[in-house]
Order: C-alpha cells, then structure tokens, then sequence
C-alpha cells in the first residue's frame, strides 16, 4: 500500500504517453495505450482483493471481541 501513489503515477504516464503518440501519429502508440491501461486495471484489482481480505480479517476481529 506504500507504493500505491508511486504505480498509479507510472501507470498514468503510461497512458499520457501513449495519447500524445497516437495525437502525432507515431507507431505502437496502441500498444503503449493498451499496456497502461492493462497495467493499471490489473494493479487496480490487486488492491482491491487485497482491501477485501483486510476487511474480512478486520471484521473476525470485531466478531470475536462482540462475543
């Protein structure tokens, strides 16, 4: 989770990257597109399994201490 803000950023620049090569019409503009794009939901979905799991532990927490 420290690193979050840090792959976001790469992952957006990524993409930024790619739209300023497919506005002037370079080649593989596409893939580089593509490759952020993949790169981010991939990350992003990470996160969110590892957020899912967080909460699941926190929650068995709060069930044993309510008993």
């Amino acid at each position: 989770m420290k690193n979050e803000n840090i792959i976001s950023t790469l992952c957006a620049l990524v993409i930024i990257t790619g739209a300023i090569l497919k506005i002037m019409h370079l080649p593989y503009s596409n893939q580089l597109l593509l490759l952020g794009f993949f790169l981010d939901t991939i990350y992003k979905s990470w996160i969110i399994k590892k957020l899912k799991n967080i909460k699941k532990e926190l929650e068995a927490k709060l069930k044993v201490q309510n008993d």
